[in-house]
């Protein structure tokens, strides 16, 4: 077979591919919504277990069966459940498979099919799901890897679909919510990733018997934690796990474009989209692994220079087209541009409101560690820090950590007075934390005058330079309240930069939702 202009398209990995998604609520749908994807054009499938048992000791089970794909994957629960009983709703698998065939038919790449799994648990943590984790999500997954594969070199209820080869293609990872307000050391989220993409590939690859490693694909989470001046670690790790292994842990980008519940802002409308972008990343994965293109990269900051008030940030901007077939030229999906059809973060009443022209960057000094020294009913609240050399009374700070009640009086953006060497004070001000001694931290946020797009950077003049070193960011601070989640435009952790990717999920099932690559979430540090 060939396509039209004669280049030989690739072959499959595995006719039969198994998709293990994982992950907290996000991963396993929404109480109480429509499932869309309720039939199965592409001939892919899922488990079923006419006893309705789910028996992970049991993956041989006579009771066990492929049918096809569709959502909900198995029968809706109401209140938290572990598998077989965690679907909430339609799944993000149900819409990356149906996308994956899809894009690997456009590309002529013959024989292809799905199997979908979703073992993950609503608002579960990391240590929780993963292996080893007390409850039953990583372990799922193996039972039905094992359910596809035992019985044959070549498959078991695998081999009974036609395929003539099966494989564990992806794992999909869509998590970072709950971890991100532990409070948890940059890093170590990090290393979560790497540990789950490790395991899952030295398991499965030792039941299916493949030679092929098993990426993991995941998102950027936007939404947590909570409080709108607080360090989400969970996203800049999942950049840096990317960063780090970008072969294996294939970052899709951000989720803050995605249309939210306004119920919540934490959970989607429609899923399918977040499905779909994981399925342009597998098949850019596969056409790489054939030799036919450069892979997946999302859109995210490769350097940062500052000249005087100049800043200059590059970014990698994905190439390639995937969703035509892979003979026709790779290409920038450039370029970059603001849109203006959404509406800005950090504008007029905003405590970042000096961060306006950015369009979702952001610029600072570098943070201060501080602690608390003052209690309930103090006027002013005072905190200590290492030296006070720096700030200056009158200046704008914003403070963040930890919150240990609700809506603590001293997380926000104030105006601060210098008392001493190594404290200052809040204006206006009354504490309501009892907390003294507790660690938080501070930034002095940097007005942005203005930022332009020049190929694949975007240079931004700002009102004065780092006193001792700064940050620059990109929809790493929201503009809502503590008490809220945050998911989504405009005062959620967003941002105006994406690139011109006019990739569209528009099969039998698809959403028809343009899914350009949104700027991931970042903080980078500049001299």
């Amino acid at each position: 077979m060939r396509v039209a202009n004669g280049v030989e398209p690739p072959t499959a990995r595995f006719e039969l591919m198994q998709v293990i998604a994982n992950g907290q609520s996000l991963s396993v749908g929404q109480v109480m919504t429509t499932c869309l994807s309720t039939t199965q054009p592409y001939q892919n499938v899922k488990l079923f277990d006419a006893s309705g048992s789910y028996l992970l000791s049991a993956p041989k089970a006579s009771t066990l069966s492929l049918i096809p794909l569709v959502a909900p994957l198995r029968t809706e629960a109401i209140i938290f459940e572990l598998y077989p009983g965690n679907i909430l709703g339609e799944t993000v698998e149900v819409s990356m498979a149906n996308e994956m065939t899809r894009l690997a038919a456009r590309a002529g790449i013959p024989r292809f099919r799905v199997h979908g799994t979703c073992t993950g648990i609503t608002g579960a943590q990391y240590v929780y799901i993963c292996k080893g984790g007390i409850w039953t999500s990583y372990a799922a997954g193996i039972f039905e890897c094992q359910a596809l594969a035992s019985g044959s070199a070549n498959g078991g209820l695998a081999k009974s679909t036609g395929a003539n080869s099966f494989g564990v293609g992806y794992s999909l990872f869509t998590h970072g919510e709950s971890d991100a307000s532990l409070g948890i050391a940059p890093g170590v989220y990090c290393q979560d990733i790497v540990n789950m993409q490790a395991n899952y590939d030295a398991d499965c690859r030792a039941i299916t018997g493949q030679t092929s490693s098993i990426p993991m694909i995941f998102s950027q989470q936007n939404s947590c934690p909570l409080s709108f001046a607080q360090n989400n670690v969970t996203a800049l790790d999942q950049l840096a796990a990317f960063v780090a292994l970008p072969r294996l842990l294939l970052c899709s980008g951000p989720k803050y474009q995605y249309t939210y519940n306004p119920a919540d802002r934490v959970h989607l409308l429609d899923y399918r989209p977040l499905g779909e972008k994981s399925a342009q990343v597998a098949i850019a994965n596969e056409l790489y692994l054939a030799g036919r293109g450069p892979g997946w990269s999302p859109l995210y900051p490769t350097s940062v220079v500052r000249v005087g008030t100049t800043i200059t940030i590059t970014f990698n901007v994905p190439v390639g087209d995937y969703s035509v077939s892979p003979a026709q030229p790779y290409k920038s999906l450039g370029p970059l541009v603001f849109d203006v059809t959404r509406s800005a973060p950090h504008q007029v009443g905003s405590p970042f409101a000096m961060w306006a022209a950015g369009n979702g960057l952001e610029y600072g000094d570098t943070p201060l560690t501080l602690s608390l020294a003052t209690g309930v009913g103090v006027s002013p609240i005072v905190y200590t820090c290492a030296s006070t050399a720096n700030l200056i009374t009158g200046q704008k700070l914003a403070i963040y950590g930890q919150a240990i009640v609700s809506s603590p009086a001293s997380r926000g953006v104030f105006t601060i007075t210098v008392i001493n060497s190594t404290q200052f004070s809040l204006n206006g001000t009354i504490g309501n934390e009892s907390n003294v001694g507790g660690v938080a931290f501070a930034f002095a946020p940097i007005g942005i005058t203005s930022a332009v797009i020049v190929g694949n950077t975007v240079v931004m003049q700002v009102a004065r330079a780092p006193i001792t070193g700064g940050f620059v960011g990109n929809a790493h601070h929201s503009d809502v309240d503590y008490t809220s989640f945050t998911g989504g435009f405009p005062d959620g952790r967003c941002s105006l930069l994406r690139d011109s990717d006019p990739y569209v999920a528009n099969g039998p099932l698809g959403s028809n939702f343009t899914n350009y690559n949104w700027s991931c979430e970042f903080q980078m540090t500049v001299s």
